[in-house]
């Protein structure tokens, strides 16, 4: 890599090798059916006290199916679900609904990806982590314009990016640095072509893994300490001397840490990178203090889980997890996929993540099926008539498909 490109790039880690992309973001797309969730799944869910917030924002999306001999084939990747955060700045890193529990990112673990020489041609998505670089448009024969969009694995669309050199006549050699979606997402151009961009070096974020919480609180400034029930044990914080002592303690296990006032690090947003100190951590919790203006301020989170790009999804080996972020590298949405291909006949369901919901073919007549999806509890969404296969997006969380 050129030192002008070390030098314009982002710090933080980096890799210059391309993760392993998920099955389901390069699929095969065909006139998808969209249909809403089924009944109950769209009430209305109360953060906190006197703050009501948007619907759940699940998706399950049925992506490069088909129908061969009488049977529905589905390939990896193919039976995908999908959730985004609340788009609510206090709870950005709180996602509202996964298979009808509410969890938040605690915190992630993003990185950098760098590719050399990279050429954006039409109909061939680039994936640069976790970043899909798109030819979106070609205009004029003499000197014309080129734009690429970029866009999130699960299909959102950013809307920040686009490139669009309209100035550069085509075939001209010139290096231009282009920031597509804040930091992490740059290319060093090199050429346009008709038909063709060239970067000498192109970046995108991708998240490898992240924390996520089944309960947290966030309790406000502690000036004397006090008690809290966190779990299945007590949380203390006191001051004692010139420090602040934690300490956990349930049947199980008993955990302390003691905290000079000057070790207190600066409170960071939630879900996102951190290189936090002052924790006290036991075996499936963890409680902050962090330092602000009006004195020391205590968070905690219970029931964490780490969950790891591409490895299996800890609740159920059958899927497989993919970490999403935002533009900037906090999490955003969460995706869990199938990871061996599926096959079903008349009569037949496969069941998503945990049991939860489950995909039922009703019938299967030549080339032409029939399904639909219900919930663990026997709610069903509407029932769908289609022909040569089974291309569906399920619900409205905040993600699409390119």
């Amino acid at each position: 890599m050129s030192r002008l490109c070390a030098e314009l790039l982002p710090t933080g880690p980096m890799r210059r090798d391309n993760p392993e992309v998920p099955p389901f973001a390069l699929l095969p797309w065909r006139n998808p059916v969209r249909v809403p969730l089924w009944s109950g799944a769209r009430a209305g869910r109360t953060f906190s006290p006197g703050e009501k917030y948007r619907p759940t924002k699940e998706k399950v999306v049925l992506r490069g199916t088909r129908v061969v001999g009488g049977r529905v084939e589905i390939p990896a990747g193919g039976l995908c679900f999908l959730t985004g955060t609340w788009e609510n700045a206090a709870v950005s890193a709180a996602f509202p609904s996964l298979l009808g529990r509410i969890f938040c990112s605690v915190e992630c673990e993003p990185e950098r990806v760098v590719l050399e020489n990279v050429a954006v041609v039409p109909n061939v998505p680039v994936v640069v982590g976790d970043v899909v670089y798109r030819w979106e448009a070609s205009e004029g024969s003499g000197g014309g314009r080129h734009v690429v969009h970029v866009y999130g694995l699960d299909g959102y669309k950013w809307g920040l990016a686009e490139l669009s050199p309209n100035l550069m006549p085509w075939g001209e050699a010139k290096r231009t640095w282009l920031e597509f979606a804040l930091g992490p997402n740059q290319g060093l151009l090199s050429y346009v072509a008709p038909e063709q961009a060239g970067f000498e070096v192109v970046s995108g974020v991708h998240l490898a893994t992240q924390t996520v919480a089944e309960r947290w609180s966030s309790c406000g400034p502690v000036r004397e300490g006090g008690r809290w029930l966190v779990g299945d044990g007590e949380l203390t914080v006191r001051w004692e001397g010139d420090a602040w002592e934690m300490s956990f303690r349930s049947a199980s296990e008993e955990v302390r840490r003691r905290l000079e006032r000057l070790d207190l690090p600066r409170p960071k947003a939630p879900g996102t990178a951190s290189a936090w100190d002052g924790r006290l951590c036991w075996r499936r919790g963890m409680a902050e203090l962090l330092l602000r203006a009006e004195g020391p301020f205590l968070r905690w989170y219970c029931g964490l889980e780490k969950l790891v790009s591409d490895r299996e999804y800890p609740r159920d080996p059958a899927f497989r997890v993919r970490n999403l972020p935002c533009p900037g590298g906090r999490s955003s949405s969460l995706a869990l996929y199938n990871h061996e291909p599926l096959s079903l006949g008349a009569g037949e369901a496969v069941a998503g993540p945990e049991g939860h919901s489950r995909l039922v073919v009703d019938a299967i007549v030549a080339n032409r099926v029939g399904w639909h999806f219900e919930d663990h509890r026997g709610n069903r969404s509407l029932s769908v008539v289609k022909a040569g296969n089974l291309d569906t997006l399920l619900g409205d969380a905040r993600v699409g498909w390119c």
